[in-house]
């Protein structure tokens, strides 16, 4: 019996491992195993995700500011242009907003008055309303996108001014200071569409045309007072106030201020000359104002009424 120990034994040691520890080792395997598969997972989708991240921060990096146009501004009125721009390209980020933006300074900006259009690319036209009639504005497109604000060159327009409106073009809007201002209605002045001659003489020199007067809103009471003193035909004065031009017949021959007006916004009104024009307003019984289109700002002066033939531009108020 002795003898058989040792097989027994060897089988008992068989079927221990084979019964217990194996199972046990298997199952042990089997949980690394699953571990493992897991952890590979894991690492395959952090990868993933690196991979992602990587290229979102090598796009952002690699993202500019977008590009602004500011195309043209039509349809002027009083207190309101229409604005085209157009956004070439968003800089390789989406267009968070773009619009245009607006001020009395040269460079606007969207911390001055701006209006929003959308969020997208290409051409955009929109609409700016509420705006001050004669101010000189600048007004450009802009566009933001993730990296920044970019801007358009700016347009530059003086509101109103030059626009055609009842019988020649509007060159100047009342202000609080002057006659006739209303704050709840827009007044100003009209420039006829021409010269109404090139070679006038202001007339009847060596009389005194007592009270004509230099200041906006005068122009027309300065012309009354001309013929009414002065018979002689063909003089700058008569001729605006026998004008009928446009529908209208309440022509007149500007006083000094309101063609100093006529001559800052002559940029903007058809078919001024470089030459000298008359105003209505006398110095001396033998003096009179006229401005120098031809030259710069402050180019006022006097001359003789007679012997000195100047250009006509005749104006009225509305």
């Amino acid at each position: 019996m002795g003898k058989n120990l040792p097989v027994q034994y060897t089988r008992f040691r068989h079927l221990f491992l084979f019964n217990f520890v194996f199972p046990f080792y298997m199952k042990k395997m089997q949980n690394i195993m699953k571990t493992l598969i897991k952890l590979t997972g894991l690492l395959i989708l952090s990868v993933f995700l690196l991979s992602a991240c990587f290229d979102n921060y090598l796009n952002y990096t690699n993202a500019n500011l977008p590009v602004a146009v500011t195309d043209s501004i039509s349809n002027m009125q009083f207190t309101s242009i229409s604005c085209t721009g157009n956004i070439t390209s968003d800089g390789g980020a989406n267009i968070k907003s773009r619009g245009f933006c607006w001020s009395e300074n040269s460079e606007p900006t969207i911390n001055d008055e701006y209006i929003k259009y959308d969020n997208g690319t290409g051409s955009f036209t929109s609409v700016i309303e509420g705006l001050t009639p004669g101010t000189l504005y600048y007004i450009r497109a802009y566009a933001t996108n993730r990296v920044g604000t970019a801007y358009g060159d700016a347009i530059k327009v003086k509101l109103g001014i030059g626009l055609e409106y009842k019988g020649g073009q509007v060159f100047y809007f009342l202000q609080p200071s002057d006659q006739g201002y209303d704050a709840n209605v827009i007044h100003g002045l009209i420039a006829a569409p021409g010269d109404q001659g090139t070679e006038i003489e202001w007339g009847c020199m060596g009389t005194s045309i007592s009270g004509t007067s230099s200041a906006i809103g005068q122009g027309s009471q300065n012309t009354a007072k001309i013929v009414s003193n002065c018979t002689t035909s063909g003089i700058a004065a008569r001729i605006c106030d026998e004008l009928s031009e446009g529908g209208y017949s309440d022509w007149y021959l500007p006083s000094l201020d309101e063609l100093a007006q006529l001559h800052l916004n002559k940029a903007d009104i058809n078919n001024l000359d470089c030459a000298n024009y008359w105003s209505s307003t006398e110095e001396t019984y033998d003096l009179a104002w006229f401005y120098a289109f031809w030259m710069g700002n402050n180019t006022k002066n006097t001359i003789l009424k007679e012997h000195y033939i100047l250009n006509v531009r005749c104006v009225r108020s509305f």
